[in-house]
């Protein structure tokens, strides 16, 4: 399938009006065979409204946050307004964004052991492992991993300082592995759900251990430390520069 994110602008006077349109936009395909169905072929988006997206990246969304750092090249369009907005998608990278992403992964771990507790409840038998789950079950745990691991190749760089590259790079160990978990079925040996929730467990905690030590040697060594919090006023000058841009009721 494909899928596209988009934000939009609505116009001010548009904004100010009795009854202003929505803040989101979305379409999407519900496949049989539940969260992680095939839907080749199959078109879906989502659209938000540029004032409800930045509200969002100030709460460390990580959806939205790769959307302001992924790579130009892949972008259908980039107007200047959301160029303005790239200009200081640094500002988002704050504490509270590295939670978001902690909580992330973690919600998509707890999917995983709910996929095998309740093969569990259905056989009673074994462990919960692979072989006994339904194929959507284990396409559902594929796709979890594939999310967790994901955010956890991101999560390693931003707690280092370094920019998240959302897109891994074709060739590299990172998307391999989680390539591999794709499309490797039944998962078993090194990819088994039971491997694969103490690797990522094991990221997680590297991760935050991570984060306490960067931030404390940076500290010791009279560097900045991330905000908690984006500062607001910078976030709020860029708003307005691009409001202004917007002042006429007219398509953007």
């Amino acid at each position: 399938d494909e899928d596209y994110a988009a934000v939009y602008i609505t116009s001010v006077p548009l904004l100010l009006s009795y009854s202003p349109p929505p803040g989101f936009y979305s379409a999407s395909v519900v496949s049989p065979l539940g969260f992680a169905g095939n839907k080749f072929g199959e078109v879906e988006y989502s659209a938000k409204e540029i004032g409800t997206f930045v509200i969002e990246c100030c709460k460390g969304n990580p959806r939205n946050i790769e959307l302001l750092f992924f790579d130009s090249n892949h972008a259908e369009y980039l107007s200047p307004e959301f160029k303005q907005l790239r200009s200081i998608r640094s500002l988002f990278l704050t504490g509270r964004c590295c939670s978001q992403y902690y909580g992330f992964i973690s919600e998509r771990l707890l999917g995983v052991k709910k996929y095998l507790n309740d093969a569990k409840d259905k056989d009673s038998s074994g462990d919960g492992e692979g072989h006994r789950l339904s194929y959507s079950s284990e396409a559902a745990i594929a796709k979890l991993f594939y999310h967790a691991f994901h955010k956890l190749y991101q999560i390693q760089r931003i707690v280092q300082y370094q920019d998240p590259d959302v897109r891994l790079e074709d060739g590299s160990p990172e998307r391999d592995f989680i390539m591999k978990i794709r499309t490797t079925r039944p998962l078993n040996g090194d990819l088994s759900p039971s491997v694969l929730l103490a690797k990522a467990n094991g990221l997680l905690l590297a991760a935050r251990k991570l984060q306490k030590e960067t931030d404390e040697k940076r500290k010791n060594e009279g560097l900045d430390v991330r905000p908690r919090e984006v500062d607001i006023s910078k976030v709020r000058s860029v708003m307005e520069k691009i409001r202004f841009m917007n002042t006429v009721d007219t398509p953007t």
